[in-house]
């Protein structure tokens, strides 16, 4: 016979919602895995809401300069896109390796592939067969390829 591995919940997806949900099981005393295809911290924390936020902050600098060119800025700032990329990894490239740490100590199994259902309540992932009784789904969005030339430093 077939052995299974059982949880009470499986979660799949690893960003905010995905790592609130498995914390607040396991706090419950459930037996909690997750699982997510993609390094694991989610979208925002690596290529949504906060790496944004270093993209957000050079144009609001560049669009302040060019409303007070002629009333005190007399030279617009110059900016190394090279140098903006490699300061946002600085706290991006972190996040993978802090998340697995945070989930081992909570003693979450961690599986880093998108589980196929087998039934409403049986998954298969990285070639095991997983029975949760409650299974949530906490993926998110994908992000949409943009058309622009140098789309492939968004699209990490």
């Amino acid at each position: 016979m077939a052995k299974f591995e059982e949880f009470d919940v499986l979660v799949i997806g690893t960003g905010t919602a995905g790592k609130k949900v498995a914390t607040a099981c396991v706090k419950e005393g459930w037996k909690v895995a997750i699982a997510d295809h993609r390094e694991f911290g989610g979208t925002c924390s690596q290529r949504g809401c906060d790496p944004k936020k270093v993209l957000l902050g050079l144009t609001e600098i560049m669009d302040r300069a060019h409303k007070m060119k002629g009333i005190g800025i007399t030279k617009m700032p110059e900016f190394s896109w090279p140098d903006l990329m490699a300061f946002k990894e600085t706290f991006v490239d972190a996040v993978p390796a802090k998340t697995e740490k945070d989930f081992k100590r909570l003693g979450v199994t961690m599986y880093h592939q998108s589980p196929k259902f087998l039934d409403e309540n049986t998954l298969s992932v990285e070639g095991k067969t997983i029975i949760a009784k409650k299974i949530v789904i906490a993926t998110g969005q994908k992000p949409m390829e943009l058309k622009i030339p140098g789309r492939a430093c968004f699209n990490k």
